[in-house]
């Protein structure tokens, strides 16, 4: 019996070997990339802890800063708006240590970082207020480093329901907000 070889590239195996490749590269292509299992990535709606707060914050800026990897939040609180009248809503403060930056962008990202933390924050409806704190290591006269308040912003719910958040121009917010302060080392 004469049987034709049939040429390589129909050959049965390689026409299997091509599906175990190819398919599950098409399967991984076709999945939804904003979809995540990481449970920080979820939107928390009622900010009822520390913790809460927390994944909030880590889900917008890592862990630790590029300061000698120090850890990023210094201190959190969640308190009752007394003035409101209303026992749900909570004034919650967030002092932050930014990172140093030697490109002087460094008032555009705790600008950026700010509004991005702002936005997740007010996304619970019973924040009546946002106050915001960034520290920074500077230099003083003596050469000693120590860490110092260089960017205070300060959000009320009313100032935030006006936030067109996605076509906010970070560098805006100081304008936007109901207080800000900044240190001179940031204007240089």
């Amino acid at each position: 019996m004469d049987q034709e070889r049939l040429p390589f590239y129909k050959s049965k195996w390689l026409i299997v070997l091509m599906l175990l490749i190819v398919v599950p590269f098409l399967l991984l292509g076709c999945s939804n990339s904003n979809y995540s299992n990481n449970p920080d990535d979820t939107e928390i709606k009622t900010i009822s802890s520390e913790e809460d707060l927390k994944n909030i914050i880590h889900s917008v800026v890592r862990e630790k800063t590029n300061n000698d990897n120090q850890e990023r939040i210094i201190s959190l609180s969640i308190q009752e708006d007394g003035e409101s009248g209303d026992s749900n809503n909570k004034i919650i403060t967030a002092n932050l240590l930014a990172d140093s930056s030697s490109f002087g962008n460094t008032k555009f990202k705790i600008l950026m970082n700010s509004a991005k933390i702002s936005e997740k924050i007010f996304k619970d409806e019973q924040v009546s207020q946002f106050i915001l704190l960034w520290d920074l290591p500077l230099v003083d006269a003596y050469g000693n480093v120590d860490n110092a308040l260089v960017a205070r912003i300060v959000l009320s719910k009313d100032t935030a329901n006006l936030i067109n958040w996605e076509n906010l121009n970070y560098e805006r917010l100081p304008e936007i907000a109901d207080e800000y302060f900044e240190h001179n080392a940031l204007s240089k």
